[in-house]
């Protein structure tokens, strides 16, 4: 008889294959992913929420890498020195997944995930 199961029933190692990062998932938001998988099941309706979450805490470490290289400010077309654009970028991404994970997790639960991940998110 043929038994049909879903990815839930599959176990790699000590892992379930849902708790695994999406392929494509690096970096920042691969940390993420498995920090709050580390707090406890997502449930399926939060899946892409997280998702979600993980790519802009991926977008907000990429931004602070590239003003970090760059330096704070630029000089805009005029001349005139102005704020790097990439941290716009990085503060809007980083507000974003703050509210994510509140949605996802709760207020309480989100502040700690969010302080395991601090240093990628929030710098």
């Amino acid at each position: 008889r043929l038994h049909i199961f879903d990815r839930s029933e599959l176990k790699t190692g000590a892992k379930m294959l849902n708790e695994l990062p999406p392929v494509g998932l690096a970096g920042a938001g691969r940390r993420l992913w498995l920090a709050v998988w580390e707090s406890g099941p997502v449930p399926l309706q939060h899946r892409e929420i997280l998702l979600l979450a993980c790519k802009q805490a991926a977008r907000a470490a990429e931004s602070r890498e590239t003003h970090g290289q760059s330096g704070l400010t630029q000089v805009d077309r005029f001349g005139v020195d102005g704020p790097h654009w990439a941290i716009d970028v990085e503060r809007k991404a980083s507000a974003t997944v703050a509210q994510l994970l509140k949605q996802i997790l709760g207020a309480s639960e989100a502040s700690k995930v969010k302080s395991q991940v601090e240093e990628d998110l929030f710098g």
